[in-house]
């Protein structure tokens, strides 16, 4: 998560760039053509040099959860250029719908109108300028 991954920047990894790799590495062995990836719609880009960000912006991510998911998206490329297969990686900026838990400490969205709804102030990371789409 992007709150906690700078914390512990090995277990982020640990617990999610090497279990990539190792799925990565089990759809080659079972002949998968094609993985679709839900990258992160904000954190590999870093700070915005532009707005509004598309796809060509520079990657610079500056949180150790924008950076895993840089890498496993570099490993997807890696694994097509090594073994075939195809990918789409998907750039998805704070997704919300059914059966998302609110008491889970996962997307903004949940998580900020669980604590509107419990009456308890809403809490950012930064300074508050940054401009994020819901």
């Amino acid at each position: 998560m992007p709150k906690t991954s700078n914390d512990r920047p090995a277990d982020d990894v640990a617990l999610n760039v090497l279990p990539s790799i190792a799925l990565f590495s089990l759809c080659v062995e079972a002949g998968v053509k094609k993985i679709v990836f839900t990258s992160s719609g904000g954190t590999v880009y870093g700070i915005p040099r532009y707005l509004p960000i598309d796809e060509e912006h520079p990657t610079d991510p500056i949180s150790s959860y924008g950076i895993h998911k840089l890498m496993v998206e570099k490993y997807l490329q890696l694994f097509h250029h090594l073994h075939g297969i195809d990918y789409v990686i998907l750039r998805c900026a704070n997704a919300y719908g059914p059966g998302q838990q609110p008491a889970r400490q996962q997307g903004v969205i949940p998580i900020f109108l669980r604590l509107l709804l419990e009456g308890k102030p809403l809490t950012i990371w930064g300074d508050g300028e940054t401009v994020r789409d819901y």
